[in-house]
């Protein structure tokens, strides 16, 4: 849903974009499959107007965080990681 084009230069004018056919049915799905889990993201496609699920992923920014230098930076994740709370599972 990020408004970008095809050529990956990101839209200035929000108004081009349509909501995508499905969008409410995305939210839903999302919803009802991320329920159990206390965070995680949900990824769908929209392929010639049918929705198609990608994956589940539970953690933020990809994972991709994990490669930061910056000793503070990495803290970070032990932050938000103690505000998470897993006596729901």
């Amino acid at each position: 849903m990020l408004p970008y084009g095809l050529d990956y230069k990101y839209i200035t004018d929000a108004s081009i974009l349509t909501k995508p056919i499905g969008y409410e049915k995305l939210f839903f799905y999302a919803e009802k499959l991320s329920k159990p889990f206390p965070f995680v993201r949900a990824d769908f496609y929209l392929n010639d107007n049918n929705i198609l699920f990608g994956e589940l992923t539970f953690t933020p920014a990809a994972g991709l965080d994990i490669e930061l230098n910056n000793k503070e930076i990495r803290n970070v994740d032990i932050i938000i990681g103690n505000l998470l709370n897993l006596n729901r599972i």
